[in-house]
């Protein structure tokens, strides 16, 4: 990042921003790839399988703190007095912090199910307590982000997965698509696009619905 500041022009935060949202997911990609062998590993977790949790968050993290960068970037370069005076709304920190909960409750919710005994039924479905695992991490699937984690479930579609994944990728395409037209449009930027109050709220009640189904047991005794 330090070199393609170097090299890109420091009054331009639009390039600087696809550059540096390039180079962080590739860092991601590769960190993720060094630990699971898979180039998409950074999305499996601790059950091998695909986290559509993670997947929100990878997300978000790669408009927002990119852009940051940017304008602060621009901002220093361009002689511009307190450079660092940047504000972001504080919808988008609410954002951030409803991924944030998500990506750590998942597992919090799914642990209480560990220690429940499978019934005989799925005694031939690979699990730790109720929740299905899969063997290694390469058969972690793209699937994984739309099927319940149960033994009960994890062949059929999480409508509340669904919900999410389509919140989560329509609201982060509006955003980032505003925030690449003011960085393509400005070079003094003080002040991030805002969210309205009723898109947060919409996105607040998808990952509640999100969790409450990862509590609720989907698996016949």
């Amino acid at each position: 990042m330090g070199v393609v500041t170097y090299f890109v022009e420091p009054g331009s935060p639009f390039t600087a921003w696809l550059w540096y949202v390039g180079l962080m997911l590739a860092f991601i990609a590769v960190a993720g790839a060094g630990i699971t062998g898979r180039t998409f590993g950074f999305l499996i977790d601790s059950r091998k399988k695909m986290s559509l949790s993670r997947f929100q968050i990878v997300l978000w993290t790669i408009v927002i703190l990119p852009a940051l960068l940017a304008v602060a970037m621009a901002r220093v370069f361009g002689g511009i007095e307190h450079p660092l005076d940047i504000h972001i709304p504080q919808q988008i920190w609410l954002v951030m912090g409803i991924s944030t909960t998500s990506l750590i409750g998942s597992p919090l919710l799914l642990s209480q199910k560990t220690r429940v005994q499978r019934p005989a039924a799925f005694v031939a479905v690979p699990s730790t307590g109720l929740v299905a695992v899969n063997n290694n991490a390469d058969d972690a699937n793209w699937s994984d982000l739309f099927t319940g984690e149960e033994v009960g479930n994890f062949a059929y579609l999480d409508m509340a997965k669904v919900q999410m994944f389509f919140f989560t990728l329509v609201l982060v395409a509006i955003y980032a698509v505003a925030l690449g037209n003011l960085l393509y449009n400005n070079k003094d930027i003080q002040n991030f696009p805002s969210l309205d109050s009723s898109m947060t709220a919409l996105l607040a009640i998808s990952h509640s619905g999100y969790l409450v189904s990862k509590a609720v047991p989907h698996t016949p005794a």
